[in-house]
């Protein structure tokens, strides 16, 4: 299970990387990010930090998506 492009866009850590560059954190560019095109990814790319901040949404997927399940666990 992933995260849709718009649950990316609207994860913490998406906004605030397209906030500090001056992007608008939408869905597109969220798709944009996973195509590896777009003005985040570029942006990144050229300061050197694509690498560390791909962890991150890592994580960040890896906690929501575990949220998402707990939720959905039945409890007796």
């Amino acid at each position: 299970m992933q995260l849709t492009n718009a649950q990316l866009s609207k994860t913490e850590m998406f906004q605030k990387q397209c906030e500090s560059h001056g992007i608008k954190s939408t869905k597109r560019q969220a798709s944009k990010w996973r195509l590896k095109c777009g003005s985040l990814y570029k942006a990144l790319l050229s300061e050197g930090i694509k690498e560390s901040f791909e962890v991150e949404i890592v994580i960040t997927t890896v906690r929501i998506l575990d949220a998402q399940k707990k939720a959905m666990e039945v409890k007796p």
